[in-house]
């Protein structure tokens, strides 16, 4: 039973580590088609917008281009 609450500790402290994506962070999204990279300049109604910096989908360069992702379609966001 001891393991049980300890184990219960152990989660809530990861959750509690948790960060929502902000305005200015520099992210890489992945999406079914491929991957974006830069920074994000706007979060709401389901869709978070990017300015891209690298490499898009299908390898086509897509440098200083403004784009919205709709939330439901990210597999993962990771911080750069």
């Amino acid at each position: 039973m001891s393991s049980f609450i300890i184990v219960l500790m152990l989660l809530a402290f990861g959750v509690a580590d948790a960060r929502l994506p902000q305005v200015g962070d520099h992210v890489v999204i992945e999406v079914a088609t491929g991957f974006y990279e830069g920074s994000i300049t706007d979060i709401g109604d389901g869709l978070i917008c990017l300015n891209l910096i690298g490499e898009g989908t299908q390898g086509d360069s897509r440098k200083d281009i403004d784009i919205c992702i709709g939330v439901g379609s990210i597999f993962e966001l990771t911080w750069i």
